[in-house]
């Protein structure tokens, strides 16, 4: 195996490692796996409850979470919409938090540490029914 192989790979395994999730779900397991997970959820009225889960391959190491909400229009640009704090300890490796959504639409949701460090981000289609 050659010297770039080698970085090559224990750069990739370093990447699977370090990898933190946020999920989209119906609910969330007692060992914090998600139910039903999702990539887009329906509106059933006016509004609806989709589950995020965050997944982190350590302990999260802060008190505080927020999750800021862009909505992204036709060209993938962000625009705020607004952001969600959740209160965590700091040795938890999982955690989940309800969101309601009321309007549809495509969304990039961001998890940061209260200070200010990005742990995942992923996006989310809300559509109504």
């Amino acid at each position: 195996m050659t010297t770039g192989a080698i970085i090559l790979f224990f750069l990739f395994q370093s990447v699977n490692v370090n990898s933190q999730v946020l999920y989209f779900c119906d609910a969330v397991s007692k060992d914090g796996k998600p139910i039903n997970e999702l990539s887009a959820f329906t509106l059933t009225s006016d509004s609806g409850i989709v589950y995020f889960l965050v997944n982190l391959t350590g302990e999260v190491n802060t008190t505080e979470i927020h999750y800021t909400l862009y909505s992204l229009d036709d060209s993938n640009n962000e625009n705020y919409e607004t952001a969600i704090y959740q209160d965590v300890d700091k040795t938890w490796m999982w955690f989940w938090k309800p969101i309601t959504f009321l309007k549809p639409g495509k969304y990039k949701i961001y998890v940061y540490t209260k200070e200010g460090n990005v742990l995942t981000s992923n996006t989310l289609k809300v559509v109504k029914n």
